[in-house]
């Protein structure tokens, strides 16, 4: 409804560049104005924006009137992460919400395990429903805690979901309140402000906003989006020291100086 009201409010203005952000908003704008030249797009982070149809891969400059940059690093990197950091771990939990984010997330996943090197990778799937609502997050990490729990016994490590519910302060707070098992978080803050993560790999926010602020200013000076190629993002490391001892995990020293400031609490 949001998306529809500002479409309409907005959709007679000269715009050179509409952002749009995350991936119901640019799912929305695809039906109001994809392929229609008066419009040009630059979103910013979507899931699967391939899989929403505003591109036609990562490869290929932009055939349309969209471009810009997906959110999530790629789920190789995130596995071989974990592969890096968890060496001995063979069985990962993985509770996601039944949304479009999960279900694009959901069937990389799936590729990927079916591939060397991580075939010897066996993830235990839960789902629960998407909750439609402002404060949604909080009913959705309730319904998780018992898939948190019966799992816990099953898996070697838990990794946070790429959807609403995996990015909340709440999951990563009940995972660590309620596992043994240690949390790959899929953000910055969950482990550096001690939310429950472990660990992370995730998008550098910063050099994506670079990155998507240099889109928006080639079309501000003349570019068509259809030489603007879409990016996935650059990567970064985040680490809490005091949850890898809990764990007893050890982390390469490699890794540790790539996450350079984002450890926590501040390393000795």
């Amino acid at each position: 409804g949001r998306a529809v009201r500002a479409w309409r409010q907005e959709k007679d203005h000269p715009w050179d560049v509409i952002f749009v952000n995350g991936t119901m908003a640019t799912k929305m704008f695809k039906q109001f104005a994809y392929g229609d030249s008066r419009y040009r797009f630059v979103f910013g982070a979507v899931t699967d924006p391939v899989g929403l149809g505003v591109i036609r891969s990562f490869e290929d400059y932009p055939t349309a009137n969209f471009t810009g940059m997906c959110h999530p690093v790629r789920v190789r990197q995130r596995l071989e992460f974990i592969r890096q950091c968890l060496p001995d771990a063979r069985r990962i939990g993985y509770v996601y919400a039944d949304m479009p984010q999960s279900r694009s997330y959901l069937e990389w996943l799936k590729q990927a395990l079916a591939e060397e090197p991580f075939k010897h990778l066996r993830f235990h799937f839960r789902k629960v429903p998407f909750v439609k609502s402002e404060h949604g997050h909080l009913r959705m990490t309730q319904l998780a805690i018992e898939y948190i729990r019966e799992l816990d016994g099953k898996v070697d490590a838990f990794i946070s979901p790429n959807d609403q519910l995996g990015i909340q302060k709440s999951y990563s707070e009940m995972v660590y309140r309620e596992a043994s098992k240690p949390l790959v978080g899929l953000s910055r803050k969950d482990v550096v402000n001690d939310w429950g993560a472990a660990m992370s790999i995730h998008p550098d926010l910063k050099e994506s906003g670079k990155q998507l602020a240099m889109m928006t200013v080639r079309i501000f000076e003349g570019e068509p989006v259809s030489a603007i190629r879409p990016r996935w993002p650059d990567v970064a490391y985040a680490f809490n020291l005091k949850k890898l001892k809990r764990f007893g995990i050890s982390v390469p020293p490699a890794l540790l100086k790539k996450a350079g400031p984002d450890i926590s609490p501040d390393p000795p």
